[in-house]
C-alpha cells in the first residue's frame, strides 16, 4: 500500500523546514478556535504561523506567514510558552514525530501517530505538563523517553521483506517494492548496504507525488509524476485530504439527515393511510345519527349504550349514547361529528398526496446526494448545508478565560438559571450580594483556584451587576453545591447555603 502522511519520512520533511524558519523565534501566541484545529504565531525576524489540523484520523501541518488570529471563543493553549524562543526542532529517527526545544527549557512534542496524534508539552517533569487532546487519556502519563524506536542493528545481507522491515521499520510498502525493482535481496551484504545509501539519498531529495487513482489519495516518495519538493508538496496534499474529508463528512451529514427526513415522511404516509382506511370501512357517523333516529322510541333515557340491529348490515351493534341527552338529541351530535368526519377525509386526501409527493423529493435528494464526488456539488441545485438548516442555539452564558480558566457570566435572568443547571457541583460560583446582577461561574480545573481568577471572576460579577458604579463591591463566592433554586422562585433567584464574601476592587 502506498505511504500515508503519517509516515517518518513525512515528520522528517516538517521538522527540517520548521527547523530552517523557526529556530531563534519567539512564540507569541498559541490557541485554539475550534477543538480541531490549533495555531502557534511565531515573531522575530521573519513571522510564521504553524497551524495543525486534525480530520479523518491524521494531523496536517501548514506553515504560512500569519494569517488566523483568535475568534471571540478562542482557547489559549500552552501558556507555559509564551514569549519563549526556539532552540531547535529535532525529528525523532525512523518515527512519526519530531520536537521542538525552547530556551526555558521546555519541549514539545508532535506525535503523529494517525488517529491518536497528540502535543505534549515537557518541563523539568517526567511526565507532560500538558496536552492538546485532553481526550487522549493515556498520554497525560507518557515520558518522553517511551517515544524512543528501539530498532535491531542492520546485519547485512537482508534476505526477506520481513528482515528488512525489522531494521527499518518506517519503511514504506511503497520503498520495499521499489528495492525489490532493485534486485535488493538477490545482493550481497556491500550490494544491500550500498542501495540502502543510495536509497536514503534518494529519499532525501525526493519530489512527492499523488496517486489519485486510489481513495483517499496516496502520498508517494518516488514518484514519477512528482508535485513538487518538501514542505510546499506536502501541504498540497494535507488540502487534497482535507478537501476530501470534508466533502465525505458533508454528504454524509446531507445523507444521514434526509434518510431520516424519508423515514419520517414514510410513516407519515403509513398513518395517514391507516386513518383514511379507518374512516372509509367503519360505520360513518350520519348512519350511526341515522340508526339512532330509526330505534328513538324503543331508547330508554338516561342509557350510556344501545344495543340496536343495524338496518344496512341486519347485525347487532352497540352504540355508545351521551345518558344526559335524549335520543334524538344524541341523533343530532352524531350528525355534527359527520360534517367533521367529511372534512377530515378531505383533509387526509390532500394531505396523502403531499406526502407522496414529498416521499419522492427525497428519494430524487438522496439519490443525487449519493451521486456527488466533490463539495462543490453541494452548492446550488442540492441547497444549503444541513449544517446551517438549524440556528446555532445560543449559550445562557458569555464566555471569558482567565489563566487557563472557563469562567461563564450569565445572560439575563433565565439563562442565569439555566447556566446554574450546565455547572457542576465543584465550580466556583460568584453574584454580587445584595444586588441584581449576572451569576458567575468558573469552571473547576485542578485543585485550587487561583486568586488571580477570582478575583478577575469577582470583578465580573460586579461590573455585570446594578453596583457596577461602585468602587468596592461585596461578591458572593462559594462552590456551587452550597447554591439552591426553591421552588416557585423567580428567574435568576437562588438560596446561598454556606455564606463567603469577598470585595471586588473595580477601577
Amino acid at each position: 500500500m502506498p505511504a500515508l502522511y503519517s509516515s517518518a519520512f513525512t515528520y522528517h520533511i516538517i521538522a527540517k523546514h520548521l527547523q530552517k524558519n523557526l529556530s531563534g523565534l519567539i512564540l507569541s501566541a498559541c490557541f485554539s478556535n475550534n477543538r480541531e484545529e490549533l495555531i502557534f504565531h511565531f515573531e522575530g525576524e521573519n513571522k510564521w504561523q504553524l497551524t495543525l489540523k486534525f480530520a479523518g484520523g491524521e494531523m496536517y501541518f501548514f506553515c504560512e506567514p500569519i494569517s488566523v488570529w483568535p475568534g471571540k471563543n478562542a482557547i489559549s493553549q500552552f501558556r507555559q510558552l509564551e514569549n519563549a524562543r526556539v532552540e531547535s526542532v529535532i525529528p525523532t529517527i525512523g518515527d512519526r514525530s519530531f520536537q521542538i526545544l525552547f530556551h526555558n527549557q521546555y519541549r514539545m512534542f508532535f506525535k503523529g501517530f494517525g488517529k491518536f496524534g497528540n502535543i505534549l508539552l515537557y518541563g523539568d517533569e517526567i511526565n507532560p505538563v500538558g496536552t492538546f487532546r485532553r481526550e487522549l487519556k493515556v498520554d497525560a502519563d507518557k515520558c518522553l523517553a517511551s517515544f524512543e524506536v528501539q530498532t535491531a542493528e542492520p546485519i547485512f545481507p537482508l534476505e526477506t521483506p520481513k528482515s528488512l522491515k525489522t531494521v527499518f521499520p518506517w519503511y514504506t510498502s511503497e520503498i520495499s517494492d521499489w528495492l525489490k525493482t532493485q534486485d535488493f535481496y538477490s545482493q550481497d551484504a556491500q550490494g544491500q548496504q550500498d542501495t540502502i545509501q543510495q536509497l536514503n539519498k534518494k529519499l532525501d531529495e525526493a519530489k512527492l507525488g499523488i496517486d489519485n487513482s486510489v481513495d483517499p489519495p496516496a502520498l508517494l516518495f518516488l514518484s514519477n509524476a512528482p508535485i513538487g519538493k518538501g514542505m510546499p508538496a506536502l501541504e498540497e496534499y494535507a488540502k487534497q485530504h482535507l478537501r476530501r474529508f470534508y466533502y465525505l463528512h458533508e454528504r454524509e451529514l446531507r445523507l444521514q439527515a434526509a434518510k431520516q427526513k424519508l423515514k419520517h415522511l414514510q410513516k407519515l404516509l403509513n398513518e395517514q393511510k391507516k386513518r383514511l382506511h379507518e374512516l372509509e370501512t367503519r360505520r360513518s357517523y350520519k348512519e350511526l345519527g341515522d340508526i339512532i333516529l330509526t330505534y328513538a322510541h324503543s331508547i330508554k333515557p338516561g342509557v350510556a349504550n344501545a344495543f340496536l340491529t343495524d338496518y344496512f348490515t341486519g347485525n347487532q351493534i352497540r352504540v355508545k349514547l351521551d345518558p344526559t341527552l335524549s335520543a334524538p338529541e344524541n341523533a343530532q351530535k352524531y350528525y355534527r361529528k359527520a360534517k367533521n368526519e367529511i372534512i377530515e377525509k378531505q383533509k387526509l386526501a390532500s394531505d396523502l398526496e403531499k406526502t407522496t409527493l414529498a416521499i419522492e423529493t427525497q428519494q430524487h435528494l438522496i439519490t443525487a446526494i449519493e451521486s456527488t464526488s466533490s463539495i462543490k456539488d453541494f452548492k446550488g441545485h442540492l441547497g444549503k448545508s444541513t449544517q446551517t438548516e438549524k440556528p446555532a442555539e445560543s449559550k445562557p452564558y458569555k464566555l471569558n478565560e482567565c489563566g487557563g480558566y472557563e469562567i461563564w457570566v450569565g445572560k439575563q435572568a433565565k439563562g442565569n438559571d439555566a447556566m446554574l443547571k450546565l455547572a457542576n457541583k465543584n465550580d466556583m460560583w460568584l453574584h454580587a450580594r445584595g444586588v441584581a446582577g449576572s451569576h458567575v461561574i468558573v469552571r473547576k480545573k485542578g485543585t485550587d483556584f487561583p486568586d488571580k481568577v477570582i478575583e478577575y471572576a469577582a470583578k465580573l460579577a460586579a461590573l455585570n451587576s446594578k453596583a457596577k458604579t461602585q468602587k468596592i463591591v461585596p461578591v458572593y463566592c462559594v462552590e456551587r453545591k452550597f447554591v439552591t433554586k426553591p421552588k416557585k422562585a423567580l428567574p435568576g433567584e437562588v438560596t446561598v447555603l454556606k455564606e463567603h464574601v469577598i470585595d471586588a476592587v473595580l477601577d
